[in-house]
């Protein structure tokens, strides 16, 4: 085998134990990753939100799409909530989030201060890709040590600072490493725009297992590991496709994805459009769909608007400061 082949088949093994790492230290967490190459994806996008060279010098660099599941709000959001309570010594939570931006100054993208969940996301996120680098990286020799370098967490709401546009265009991300299903506009027959804005329809992407009870975080990139050889997931989603790329069809008609776009687009907040799950095990166990779908209280604060989301967490945080316990399933919606 010559050399090059022997580096890819290496690198190749490197990123399944890279995505195994990965997935013993997300899964716990509530979140699930899927891999692709930066190439998969410029070739998917508009050079606008491409990955430049900035980000992946070569069409063939290892980057994982990393999606929040539905239990997530359980097992992230709430114990780092409860944390923060612990450690507020009596400090509004306003104070408690600008030490944290004090803290993460360092990092390039932290979040703003409108949104704790975005805080819980980044602090997990950051933490699980020191943690498997550093474990990787133990079991190498020095020679390989520099394929770990430049690895960094690019956050679904990172904005390029001139056009204003995302980073990445996560749908497409989640599209092309195999994670879900991006249903565009162009699929429908007849083509359609917001009623209340006249603006064209939005695309929404689809989880086989959660449907759309998911959301994206943004993607780990390693822009010194390279795996032209990686195997290329299909998307699977619970729609037939207007396009044969291997997809397994469920029998679903244009009418039914007209009909997801319009729940999206149009009563986005009546969480209609993310039932559609191609894997539905309701009769295999009794809890399966609680495991496949947010909780009330996730529900409850994701259909806060993220401008008024601190003062719905502080509710949390003087209810601890009183009774010394965090008390999650009957905060007041109305703020």
């Amino acid at each position: 085998m010559s050399s090059t082949l022997q580096e890819e088949e290496d690198n190749l093994q490197l990123s399944q134990c890279l995505l195994d790492e990965l997935s013993q230290q997300l899964l716990p967490y509530g979140f699930d990753a899927s891999p692709f190459l930066s190439g998969w994806y410029n070739a998917a996008v508009s050079r606008k939100v491409q990955l430049g060279k900035d980000l992946t010098a070569y069409d063939d660099c290892l980057c994982i799409c990393l999606i929040s599941n539905p239990q997530m709000f359980e097992k992230t959001f709430i114990p780092t909530i409860c944390e923060w309570f612990k450690q507020s010594e009596g400090d509004s939570f306003e104070e408690v989030l600008k030490r944290m931006r004090s803290k993460f100054s360092r990092f390039k993208f932290p979040p703003g201060s409108s949104d704790p969940f975005d805080w819980a996301v980044f602090i997990r996120l950051q933490k699980v890709l020191e943690i498997c680098i550093a474990n990787i990286k133990s079991q190498l020799p020095s020679n390989e040590l520099d394929k770990f370098d430049g690895a960094q967490w690019i956050p679904d709401y990172a904005i390029r600072l001139v056009t204003r546009l995302p980073y990445v265009h996560v749908q497409t991300a989640g599209h092309v490493s195999g994670m879900a299903y991006f249903h565009q506009p162009s699929e429908m027959i007849k083509q359609r725009s917001r009623e209340q804005t006249g603006q064209p329809y939005c695309g929404v992407s689809l989880h086989p297992k959660y449907g759309g009870w998911f959301g994206f975080r943004g993607i780990y990139i390693f822009p010194n590991l390279r795996c032209p050889n990686l195997p290329k997931s299909t998307p699977l989603s619970y729609f037939t496709p207007s396009t044969n790329d291997g997809f397994n069809s469920s029998g679903n008609n244009n009418s039914q994805l007209e009909a997801l776009l319009y729940e999206y687009n149009e009563c986005w907040s009546d969480n209609k459009w993310r039932e559609y799950k191609l894997f539905n095990d309701n009769n295999n166990n009794n809890n399966s769909d609680c495991n496949h779908r947010y909780s009330n209280d996730a529900i409850l604060y994701f259909s806060t608007e993220p401008s008024e989301r601190v003062k719905f967490v502080q509710q949390w945080f003087n209810r601890y400061l009183t009774n010394a316990t965090p008390i999650m399933c009957t905060i007041d919606k109305d703020l």
